[in-house]
């Protein structure tokens, strides 16, 4: 025959759990106050433990302290965000042969009829530069219609022809 349990939220269930809680607090309540009184009488004499204090040992007098002041600047001296072109390659300086401020133009025809076909696309900066123009890949030093790449920087390209330096930019 068997036993049937009784569900988990049946009245005899709680009785059985209050039940083991009593027995488990009396249990407490006893060995706390049913000690002999010498028992008690040393706990209560038992000294709290002294708060420890941590003495930092004095630095040996053959140490000389050193203290060291350090100026930092009231403001940045650069832009943390700003992008500087000149690590990459292709954006070396301008030197004086080079010169870009006022860059000489042919008076030859041909020479402008070849510039104004030419369409710079896109530029790319990586280790080595390369320029789109007219739809074709090209690197520093390639040759188109007789100009021939020397620098690729930022939307621009430089090329020579005949000792002319030209600026083609997007």
């Amino acid at each position: 025959m068997k036993k049937k349990r009784a569900p988990a939220g049946s009245p005899a269930k709680k009785k059985l759990i209050l039940i083991v809680l009593l027995l488990v607090l009396g249990a407490l309540w006893a060995r706390v106050f049913l000690r002999s009184p010498k028992e008690r009488s040393k706990a209560a004499a038992a000294p709290a433990p002294a708060a420890v204090e941590q003495v930092r040992p004095a630095p040996p007098a053959s140490v000389p302290r050193v203290t060291v002041e350090v100026d930092w600047p009231p403001q940045l001296t650069r832009d943390p965000f700003g992008v500087d072109l000149t690590d990459y390659p292709g954006t070396e300086d301008v030197t004086a042969s080079e010169s870009l401020v006022a860059p000489r133009t042919a008076d030859d025809p041909a020479m402008q009829h070849d510039l104004a076909s030419l369409r710079l696309q896109s530029t790319m900066l990586d280790n080595e530069p390369h320029a789109v123009i007219n739809g074709t890949v090209y690197r520093v030093g390639d040759t188109l219609n007789g100009f021939v790449i020397r620098r690729i920087e930022h939307r621009c390209v430089v090329m020579t022809r005949d000792d002319v330096h030209v600026e083609l930019k997007m």
